[in-house]
């Protein structure tokens, strides 16, 4: 018995042990601070870097001047620190998170301090601010910095991400983001080395995919909100990017609703700088009775129930309205556009196999669900995947770790 108890007790000393190192080991390893690349040179800053309380990477300020180029000069009165490179001016000071960009106030997330008698700041903010593109590999715990555009980083071939947004108005709900967050993200997704192709390319995945360029990204909106033209059409055409609107057909023009909607001018208009257009039915983008009690679904997705007749809607009834509308949407878009209008996005990203059926029977050929992921050839064309990036607290930084996430796994 005796024997039994010290077994025991020893075995729970033993399993305390093995737990206590494990735990130690992943703490090691999850604050050893990575090592350095610079355009693929490995770096070695005269005092070692390190994480701080943040996960921030903290390198000496002089690592930024001779290890990455950039210029930096002090204010011995004031204690101050200029950074200049590629466009723009970065002044910090030690202990202070207030730092100026191009004299406008920026608040960091990870103060400079002094340490082994050098001032340590935070590589990331300093590089992307500068116009490096900095990456991060987790598995090998590795930063990669890139400086002067001499070369793009390459995450994915053949493969296309699709953003998916709604509405621009700095009265955010759910589906809307402010402009600023828009910018941001179109910001990020060009300091990144992300090639924003026309959704016509996004075909190529099946028909040519070496034809596609590497870290490719289509973008979207669904609903054919006024917005698109006041504000992000005026950001895509300044970093000369194109984006794709999937519209509510029979609602183009209408001003007078709760959020107004693009009309056929400004289509045009941004149709000969490069947008596209496609889509989002005629006038089927909303709830009704599936039941005659009232249980309210997308009024594509099944019959519904006529309240007038006080009926249920016939299976015939029902696949001539559906066919009809997403019909009628694709030869008004085509008679006013021109050319084919062969892709489609479905309503609340909703669909089964027999609305899939009917519109592809009208000749959609390609159709955009919300489902999140990355596009490859193995991807269905009428299963087409899309990120939600139009979630207003969706920063730009955010978006970008969704896209790793994509990009991983």
């Amino acid at each position: 018995m005796r024997v039994r108890i010290l077994r025991s007790k020893v075995l729970s000393i033993l399993v305390f042990i093995i737990l206590a190192l494990l735990i130690t080991i992943t703490e090691a390893y999850s604050a050893s601070p990575p090592q350095i690349l610079v355009n693929q040179n490995i770096i070695q800053p005269d005092v070692k870097p390190y994480l701080d309380k943040n996960r921030r990477t903290m390198v000496p300020l002089r690592f930024v001047s001779e290890g990455m180029g950039f210029k930096i000069s002090w204010n011995e009165s004031n204690g101050e620190a200029t950074v200049l490179g590629n466009d723009a001016e970065i002044i910090l000071k030690p202990g202070s998170k207030e730092a100026f960009l191009n004299g406008k106030v920026k608040i960091l997330e990870s103060e400079p301090i002094k340490r082994n008698n050098r001032v340590m700041v935070p590589l990331r903010f300093i590089a992307e601010t500068l116009g490096a593109i900095v990456n991060y590999n987790q598995v090998e715990n590795l930063i990669s910095i890139t400086v002067g555009n001499k070369v793009k980083p390459i995450y994915y071939r053949e493969k296309v991400i699709v953003l998916l947004y709604h509405h621009i108005d700095s009265k955010i709900n759910p589906s809307t983001i402010t402009p600023d967050t828009f910018s941001s993200h179109l910001d990020m997704l060009e300091r990144k080395g992300f090639n924003v192709i026309p959704i016509f390319n996004l075909k190529k995945i099946y028909q040519n995919p070496a034809g596609l360029p590497p870290n490719a990204v289509v973008i979207t909106f669904d609903d054919g909100y006024e917005s698109f033209y006041t504000y992000a059409y005026p950001e895509l055409v300044k970093r000369k990017m194109v984006a794709t609107n999937f519209l509510i057909v029979g609602r183009i023009g209408n001003k007078t609703g709760e959020i107004p909607k693009l009309d056929w001018e400004q289509v045009q208009e941004m149709q000969g700088q490069g947008m596209s257009f496609f889509s989002h039915t005629f006038d089927s983008h909303y709830y009704a009775p599936t039941k005659y009690w009232g249980s309210a679904e997308p009024v594509f997705s099944k019959p519904i129930y006529l309240t007038e007749a006080k009926r249920m809607e016939t299976e015939t009834e029902y696949v001539n309205r559906v066919v009809s509308d997403f019909k009628m949407a694709k030869d008004v878009l085509e008679a006013e556009l021109g050319g084919e209008r062969d892709m489609f996005a479905i309503p609340y990203g909703w669909y089964n196999t027999r609305v899939l059926k009917m519109a592809e029977q009208v000749g959609y050929k390609y159709i955009f669900s919300i489902n999140s992921g990355i596009n490859d050839k193995g991807t269905k064309a009428t299963r087409l995947r899309r990120v939600n990036a139009g979630h207003p607290d969706l920063s730009a930084e955010m978006l970008e770790n969704e896209i790793w996430k994509l990009i991983r796994y």
